[in-house]
């Protein structure tokens, strides 16, 4: 059996992966690494590799807020933008890709 994708998606160890399970943006997956780094990936933009060459791709978001290796994430199953995070460093980070930037903030 061969590996239908195949891409580098960190420089060091990924702990955790999870895949969006909502109808909408079930083309999602997060994963989480030794450095502390989530990373979401759009699998619409992965085309599947011919021979030894891999795909490339980078992350639509790339999460540098945990400061030791993420140990969990999970999308939340009834709320397709919200991910949940755990990390070595004892804290849990709830996100939500759906929220916008206020105007006033913009400025």
């Amino acid at each position: 059996m061969k590996p239908v994708m195949s891409w580098v998606a960190s420089d060091c160890d990924i702990n955790v992966i999870s895949w969006n399970n909502a109808e909408a943006t079930r083309f999602l997956i997060a994963s989480g690494d030794d450095k502390g780094e989530v990373r979401i990936w759009d699998m619409r933009m992965l085309q599947p590799f011919m021979g030894a060459k891999k795909a490339e791709i980078d992350p639509i978001t790339q999460i540098h807020w945990h400061t030791d290796a993420i140990t969990s994430i999970q999308f939340e199953p009834r709320e397709e933008s919200i991910l949940a995070v755990t990390s070595a460093d004892n804290k849990m980070t709830l996100w939500d890709f759906s929220v916008e930037i206020d105007e006033a903030d913009r400025v």
